[in-house]
């Protein structure tokens, strides 16, 4: 797919008003999300120097890594959601209902995601 060709799938998708609002949501939710658990965990890794990354209400906490394993989660999402996002723009076109199926993923697919990151903040600022 060329550039053109998806820029023109992507403005086309734009005019339907629900994908710009399952997008922003999508956008919104990603990135503050990833923001407050960044500012909430961030702080108290490295203060510590390790990071919680697994918790199973049989052992405990069972998976310790360095600090930097804070950014891995939030990253992850952030460019899951982005491709996500971007191949359902160019995708939009020729399979309009795959796309709008992919837009309405990248919408809810943010509340496991926070529900995710809000208990791993949980276990670690009791570090």
């Amino acid at each position: 797919m060329t550039l053109a060709a998806w820029l023109f799938s992507a403005r086309l998708a734009w005019s339907r008003h629900w994908i710009k609002l399952a997008s922003v949501v999508a956008l919104v939710l990603c990135l503050a999300g990833s923001a407050w658990f960044l500012a909430r965990v961030l702080p108290v890794a490295r203060a510590s120097g390790t990071f919680a990354y697994h918790y199973t209400i049989y052992f405990g906490i069972d998976d310790l890594r360095a600090w930097w394993w804070v950014f891995v989660l939030p990253s992850a999402w952030v460019g899951l959601t982005l491709f996500d996002l971007a191949f359902a723009f160019g995708s939009y076109r020729k399979e309009p209902i795959l796309s709008s199926s992919m837009f309405a993923l990248a919408a809810l697919w943010g509340f496991p995601w926070l529900v995710t990151l809000f208990y791993l903040a949980v276990i670690n600022s009791s570090l």
